[in-house]
């Protein structure tokens, strides 16, 4: 079951081309590719296994490692 991701745990941002990249999530930061960024903020309080997009609107997948 999906449960809600919370400040302070590490996630997998995994974009289009399944390259996956580990984040800790931290209130106020910006994880930042050459998709764009994604502010942590918009990870944190959502469930495992969505999806966010990045300031150029590419898609992640959210999971737990």
């Amino acid at each position: 079951m999906a449960s809600e991701l919370r400040e302070g745990e590490h996630v997998l941002l995994i974009d289009q081309k399944s390259r996956e990249f580990l984040v800790r999530l931290e209130h106020g930061k910006r994880f930042h590719s050459h998709h764009g960024f994604v502010e942590h903020d918009r990870v944190i309080g959502q469930q495992e296994g969505s999806t966010v997009r990045s300031s150029m609107g590419s898609p992640f997948l959210v999971l737990r490692p």
